[in-house]
């Protein structure tokens, strides 16, 4: 194919939504994305197709995006292949892809030529948004509690890092309000990719969750993984 593709990268409920939807705004084709969600006011811009994939390769390692797999991943042929007639199927010179599931079975896009975009949030806003997600679902909260959030904003967080390791990319903070778009903007042209449109997808005040003190209500572990990324977005 020859069509470039952004990747959105970054653990659920930390922003990936607003990123992509900003990319979306620019310009950039999000393929079969959703507009419409529950919970996202505006969409969570993911493409059907795509997180069936992801679904598909995680349950085959006996894992989900609550219970990320415990070691490498066995990828199918015909699923390397699958994926390679979605991303055809969208339309455009610049493609975008957004699903939080895309750090635990990144293998399987390991060999395209990506442009990387992460995003993080604060593990206690992460926290509340799992949690009010479930509730609003109805799901059993003993399967999100405190403890077992931060256990997977850490994991998560810890696998953005490692392929921020093997190949830096740019980092946004989606606590910092004021920057995140523009930050958008300046690192697309960096690409050479301008704006084919005026981004009015993220609006600071449709966030919820926002805790002034979270540090005080996480361990060391958490604190140094969120410092460690803010130092790497600056």
């Amino acid at each position: 194919m020859n069509a470039r593709i952004v990747a959105v990268l970054g653990m659920h409920r930390s922003g990936t939504s607003a990123l992509a939807g900003t990319l979306a705004e620019l310009g950039i084709d999000l393929g079969d994305a959703r507009r419409d969600a529950r919970f996202q006011p505006k969409g969570n811009n993911e493409s059907r197709s795509i997180v069936k994939l992801h679904k598909r390769l995680l349950r085959r390692n006996g894992a989900s995006w609550w219970q990320p797999p415990s070691g490498p991943l066995e990828i199918p042929p015909r699923l390397r292949r699958k994926l390679r007639e979605t991303l055809a199927s969208f339309e455009g010179p610049v493609i975008g892809v957004k699903d939080p599931r895309m750090l635990l079975v990144y293998d399987l896009w390991r060999d395209l030529p990506l442009i990387r975009l992460g995003v993080f949030r604060n593990p206690v806003d992460v926290t509340r948004s799992l949690q009010a997600r479930a509730r609003a679902q109805g799901e059993p909260l003993e399967h999100l509690d405190d403890a077992r959030c931060h256990e997977l904003w850490a994991h998560y967080n810890r696998l953005l890092l490692a392929e921020h390791d093997r190949e830096p990319f740019p980092l946004f903070n989606f606590d910092e309000e004021e920057s995140f778009v523009p930050r958008v903007i300046e690192t697309l042209r960096a690409h050479g990719i301008e704006a084919a449109g005026q981004p009015a997808y993220f609006e600071p005040h449709l966030v919820s969750n926002r805790s002034a003190d979270w540090r005080d209500r996480v361990d060391g572990e958490l604190a140094a993984i969120y410092d460690e990324l803010v130092e790497r977005s600056r």
